[in-house]
């Protein structure tokens, strides 16, 4: 899936730069039909990485919200006995 996506977005962008150069409109044709191919294929591959966290975290779904969201369940203030201690 990765060679597809990484083949897909090479001709995307060759495409792209023949169409600016040239403003032909077969040019233009070509640049979009990869464009939706590459948007399509992003967009799937999304996804299916989404739904497979999603079956791997069935029951626990403090850790699925924060691998999704990026979010880390450390909390990040250091720990001390009281506030004051902390605020010193």
């Amino acid at each position: 899936m990765v060679y597809t996506i990484l083949d897909l977005k090479r001709r995307l962008r060759k495409a792209e730069k023949m169409w600016r150069f040239h403003r032909e409109k077969a040019n233009f044709e070509t640049f979009k039909s990869l464009h939706n191919e590459y948007t399509c294929t992003i967009n799937s591959a999304k996804r299916k990485a989404i739904c497979e966290k999603v079956l791997m975290g069935e029951g626990d779904s403090k850790s699925l919200v924060s691998e999704l969201c990026g979010t880390k369940p450390e909390n990040p203030l250091p720990s001390e006995a009281s506030d004051e201690d902390l605020a010193n």
